[in-house]
């Protein structure tokens, strides 16, 4: 969901250290490395800060002679522009050490090498090559987040990397997934700064698969993750989880909710990731029957402020995964603008970048349901005929229509519903494209299942708009409503006003701008030409000295 996440927690890392496993001889052998940056890792960017801490530590053996150690950086292999140096002090035969470097983010190779001192001899302990400073992404989930495993062509470029074999290599030497490869390409772009990603899915896996085991972390899916982040240095900022089928078929929604909610906790305190970002499992993808996995992901997604949600509907699919150009590659583009907002605080991201959730459901009369979305005010758009897909779910009944009007979906049915009863939208498998999308950057809805069927409310908030017409939004009582007639209208309406006095009126469209305004002294009512607006929603909003009120014109063609 959408927030503005300025979130610095601190977590106690109990469970996991972030150094590589094992300590590393020097050149010489008069040196061991408890903590060292590999040749080519991304390490891992202080979430508040734009610096990475490299640490370079471990013991001297005093047999070595030497008196200091010496880290020089070079960027690029060009001459070295920065230096650390160290005093040794031995006790029992070693002397401890540690060298702390504040490497900054960005497309920028790095060399680090350490020199042992003696006197005024300098000799070469240890090398690291093509360090840089970067943000690390975790994927998990079944086949669709493994995602033929192998990144596309055009996503393999020289700053996203990630740890395979007990080495760092470009993508390309690992398996972050289609879209995977893609949002590290995205986002290095945007950031610019490099991206790592470690994929840890695995196909037709129930979620208990992925879970940590609480008597023994290092077994199981969640065990061999942790293996290979501690073995690579590093930790990941953010989660992400692409699941469901598996668990689609017995699993009951709560039961799915709160295992989902242990596994983000788990990385949590693993890991301290800043945000889990969900791609909603479509619906009776690779045949699974029930809704309640969908549901639960979007419900979670509502409830914990640093889980995030985005609709796989109009994406290509082939009833199980998807195929690449308005597939995965098209997902990835979606969720990258919902991590730029959430985690990176990018606030000219558009309300039509995220996909519309399901806010509240209507009764508008006895065939006719009034669908309203988070967020809200974002222009809808219907591609084909998507009816099919919207179960009245008392009656086992799919819709006979299905229409915008502006931010509101209208669902009509051929048989009678009741304030109390349900709607739930069922995404169909497959590509067919018949889907409801937000009108500028064609995000399709969430899924919901068996939400509750409401009263409806003719308008309970006014626009009120100050002399800049600029658009914001009060709460108002139901008696400010103005009473406009015929509406729905073709070429103009009539407003009752039945106190003489001068008033201010605003026509205001569907996204906020002023289309019409006009002063006139008002006695017997207002008429409003609409003969030459576009058909749609509008606002109506009249100002007079001692109140604001306002009401709601659909224009038909």
């Amino acid at each position: 969901m959408r927030f503005l996440l300025v979130f610095v927690f601190f977590i106690v890392f109990h469970s996991f250290i972030y150094s590589q496993k094992d300590p590393k001889a020097s050149i010489t052998g008069e040196v061991t490395l408890q903590k060292y940056p590999q040749d080519m890792q991304i390490c891992s960017r202080s979430w508040d800060k734009s610096t990475a801490e490299v640490t370079i530590s471990g013991t001297v053996k005093e047999i070595s002679g030497y008196d200091h150690l010496q880290l020089l950086v070079s960027k690029n292999s060009t001459e070295v522009f920065d230096t650390l140096t160290t005093e040794l002090s031995y006790d029992a035969g070693l002397a401890n050490f540690e060298l702390v470097y504040l490497l900054p983010a960005s497309f920028t190779n790095h060399e680090f090498s350490l020199h042992g001192i003696q006197n005024t001899n300098r000799t070469l302990e240890w090398k690291a090559i093509d360090v840089v400073a970067g943000d690390i992404f975790l994927i998990n989930g079944q086949s669709n987040a493994q995602a033929y495993l192998s990144p596309m062509p055009e996503d393999v470029v020289p700053y996203t990397r990630s740890y395979k074999n007990g080495q760092w290599r470009p993508l390309n030497y690992a398996f972050p997934g289609h879209w995977g490869a893609h949002v590290a390409k995205v986002m290095a772009n945007y950031l610019d700064y490099p991206i790592g990603v470690f994929n840890y899915a695995d196909g037709a896996e129930p979620i208990s698969y992925f879970q940590k085991d609480l008597q023994d972390s290092t077994q199981g899916n969640y065990g061999g993750m942790l293996d290979r982040f501690q073995a690579a240095g590093v930790k990941p900022i953010i989660a992400f989880w692409f699941h469901g089928e598996a668990n689609g078929w017995d699993t009951p929604l709560d039961e799915y909710k709160e295992a989902l909610n242990t596994l983000h906790d788990s990385w949590k305190t693993s890991f301290g990731i800043q945000g889990t970002y969900v791609f909603q499992v479509r619906h009776k993808g690779c045949a699974h029957p029930n809704p309640d996995i969908f549901e639960a992901q979007r419900v979670l997604s509502e409830e914990l402020s640093d889980m995030h949600i985005m609709s796989t509907t109009n994406a290509d699919q082939d009833s199980c995964h998807y195929r690449w150009e308005e597939g995965y590659k098209a997902l990835a583009q979606r969720m990258a603008e919902v991590i730029k907002y959430n985690q990176y605080g990018d606030t000219t991201v558009l309300d039509a970048n995220f996909a519309p959730n399901v806010n509240k459901i209507e009764l508008y009369d006895s065939l006719t349901l009034y669908v309203t979305f988070d967020p809200p005010g974002v222009p809808l758009e219907v591609i084909g005929d998507p009816s099919f897909d919207f179960k009245y779910e008392e009656a086992d009944m799919r819709s006979v229509s299905v229409e915008t009007l502006a931010d509101t979906l209208v669902v009509k049915f051929d048989v009678e519903m009741a304030i109390g009863e349900h709607l739930t939208y069922l995404a169909h498998p497959g590509p067919t494209p018949d889907w409801v999308v937000t009108e500028e950057k064609k995000v399709g809805i969430l899924e919901f299942w068996n939400q509750v069927i409401e009263e409806y409310i003719p308008f309970v908030d006014t626009m009120v708009i100050d002399t800049t017409d600029t658009v914001s939004i009060v709460q108002t009582s139901l008696q400010d409503l103005l009473d406009i007639y015929p509406n729905p209208s073709i070429q103009s309406c009539h407003i009752d006003w039945r106190i003489p006095q001068q008033v201010d009126i605003h026509v205001v469209d569907a996204i906020g701008n002023v289309v019409f305004r006009r002063k006139e002294y008002a006695q017997d009512g207002i008429d409003l030409d609409l003969k030459d607006l576009p058909a749609g929603f509008y606002m109506v909003v009249i100002r007079s000295k001692d109140s604001v009120r306002s009401g709601k014109i659909i224009k038909r063609e």
